[in-house]
């Protein structure tokens, strides 16, 4: 689901979880942070393969426990603060109770030291502000995000005259007053911007015309900006 703007809170949380390379783990007031991979199921649970003999292993083999995973997306970009945006998810972890399909999901299968485990959320923050748990289980993540870093990377290190043209499509007083114009990410619905100046670091977005479902869909909805911003109607070659 989405809102007038973009992708909306709960799609942006799940985007974010499954974005995250490492999401660290408080349980019993320990901070685990050896959680080797992770995946949401259609239920919207993450599923999460741990070391058995770990924080998370030994504890879940008691019974369910009440855990609080972070998970943090970060930008491909040199600067101070890399953090894009934070999701905390409260909810019980325990052992998965159909390991098979847990493997599945996963993508590997579970080495003898490692144990499949499954968190069912409870609360869901983004950023501090709550986001429905139901809304959460229903979303699904962007499905541009797998490829937004190299995307951003790319245009960065080869278009750098390009994401300029496109940056003077925005807020004039965000671009004149800016030190530093770069992509952050893109999703389905556009891209969005790192401007940071005097008054701090600012996010603007600037939409497709209409949002992609596919990421085939995306040079022609890069393309469209493109166009608007001026551009020659070349076809765009990214990674």
């Amino acid at each position: 689901m989405a809102t007038e703007y973009g992708p909306s809170p709960a799609e942006r949380a799940r985007t974010v979880v499954a974005c995250a390379a490492v999401p660290t783990i408080d349980i019993a007031g320990r901070v685990a942070e050896d959680v080797a991979v992770h995946a949401t199921n259609a239920e919207g649970a993450l599923v999460l393969l741990a070391p058995t003999a770990g924080v998370l292993g030994e504890r879940a083999a008691c019974g369910p426990a009440v855990a609080t995973l972070h998970a943090t997306r970060l930008l491909p970009l040199p600067v101070p603060d890399r953090v894009l945006a934070r999701v905390t998810i409260h909810g019980t972890l325990e052992l998965v109770g159909n390991p098979a399909a847990a493997v599945e999901l996963l993508g590997r299968s579970a080495p003898p030291d490692q144990t499949v485990l499954r968190l069912d959320p409870h609360q869901v923050r983004l950023d501090g502000e709550p986001v429905d748990p139901e809304a959460y289980r229903l979303a699904a993540p962007d499905p541009i995000a797998p490829r937004s870093d190299a995307l951003v990377t790319h245009l960065v290190q080869r278009h750098t005259d390009q994401v300029m043209a496109l940056a003077e499509l925005l807020d004039r007083r965000l671009v004149d007053a800016a030190w530093m114009i770069a992509p952050a990410c893109i999703d389905r619905f556009g891209l969005t911007f790192h401007l940071a100046g005097p008054a701090g670091v600012a996010y603007p977005r600037l939409d497709f015309p209409v949002g992609v479902r596919h990421p085939n869909q995306l040079p022609a909805a890069l393309r469209a900006l493109h166009r608007r911003a001026g551009l020659p109607d070349g076809r765009l070659r990214h990674p």
